[in-house]
């Protein structure tokens, strides 16, 4: 198994993301113990903190505009950790099922002017067919299918998200919030990012319930949905005890 440490953790870690610790640490004080609580952060991104608060018996419900960071928050849901080993023997099984296409003849880390490579766009077709994405399914729809139905369609669609790094190619710039699409091509099959995202996250679950009787006894929930505050969109969030929210961008930008 892979050793994990801050430096390797499997969840997305940008510049202007989450809280400062100063602000966790304030918020920590003045909410004191969280079981039982509900917490509501409806501009969450990934939100990384707040999602754990579920560790501790508090109910969570996470929203925003976009689902990508949304389903890095449901990979920490504890209802899935608590079921990582048939999670993962699920997955690894339609992995082992996707097609394994013929490698071009071409170098294998040529320049592509978009964010993936065409070889790996058509691979992301086939496996979002195999794990029940489509019409009805769509993450990017508060009211469709997608978070309501299936649990293991939102759980590999989260895997595949937790690969972008390996299967995306892009351009760092001076602009610390931003990336730019088109870079060197780094994968051609999809097979073995999603096999290093799977074995990463299989590896964070464990680390975090070293006591898995102690974890199912006091740990909450977590929701994740996706919500426009613009439009007073909360989705299903019932009245919560706190929100708990920065702007976007969080400490880069005054709004």
């Amino acid at each position: 198994m892979l050793d994990i440490t801050k430096s390797a953790m499997p969840f997305f870690s940008r510049a202007y993301g989450g809280f400062t610790n100063a602000q966790e640490s304030f918020f920590l004080d003045v909410l004191g113990s969280v079981k039982g609580k509900i917490v509501l952060d409806p501009m969450a991104g990934q939100a990384f903190s707040l999602s754990t608060l579920a560790h501790q018996g508090a109910t969570v419900w996470l929203g925003d505009l976009d689902p990508a960071p949304l389903l890095l928050a449901h990979l920490r849901d504890p209802r899935v950790m608590r079921d990582a080993p048939q999670y993962t023997e699920s997955l690894l099984e339609v992995i082992e099922r996707l097609p394994r296409h013929r490698k071009k003849q071409t170098a294998p880390n040529r320049f592509v002017d978009s964010w993936v490579s065409p070889e790996i766009a058509r691979g992301l077709g086939e496996y979002a067919s195999m794990i029940g994405l489509g019409l009805f399914a769509n993450p990017y729809s508060p009211e469709s299918a997608f978070w309501t139905g299936d649990e293991f369609t939102r759980f590999a669609t989260a895997i595949a998200v937790l690969a972008a790094r390996d299967l995306t190619c892009y351009r760092p710039t001076g602009n610390l919030t931003w990336l730019k699409p088109g870079n060197l091509s780094r994968e051609t099959q999809l097979h073995q990012p999603l096999k290093r995202a799977l074995e990463f996250w299989s590896t964070y679950c464990t680390s975090r319930f070293k006591d898995i009787a102690g974890f199912r006894a006091n740990s909450g929930s977590l929701h994740v949905q996706p919500m426009n505050v613009e439009y007073g969109s909360f989705g299903n969030a019932p009245k919560a005890s706190w929100i708990i929210t920065s702007p976007p961008y969080a400490n880069r930008l005054d709004y």
